[in-house]
């Protein structure tokens, strides 16, 4: 009984860092998005993220072992003209930014 209880507790800390370590993810991918979309010229909707995917990847460092990491996909919306919404993707692995994609979109005529 007292093994199940120790089991419990350790249960609920690993499952109360993930979830600390999850919203610091969100909040980074938060800043690159946002950071992304004033860099190319387009308005940055909603202020925030949602997650759009995980998966566990493995990756192969220069000293040739391989490490595995969390990989967090984060989706977010951007317009560049006012009228239409357009969807980009940040890919986070572990706490780094991988790549941030936007789709293809519209620009504003120059006046």
């Amino acid at each position: 009984m007292f093994l199940i209880k120790i089991l419990l507790i350790f249960l609920a800390v690993a499952a109360a860092l993930y979830f600390y370590s999850a919203l610091r993810v969100r909040e980074l991918a938060t800043v690159a998005a946002r950071k992304r979309c004033t860099e190319l010229g387009v308005q940055f909707l909603d202020q925030s993220v949602s997650a759009n995917g995980i998966a566990l990847r493995s990756s192969v460092a220069a000293s040739t072992t391989s490490k595995r990491t969390l990989e967090r996909r984060y989706r977010f919306e951007f317009t560049s003209t006012g009228d239409e919404r357009y969807v980009g993707l940040v890919t986070m692995l572990g706490n780094r930014v991988s790549a941030i994609e936007l789709e293809p979109h519209r620009m504003p005529d120059d006046v």
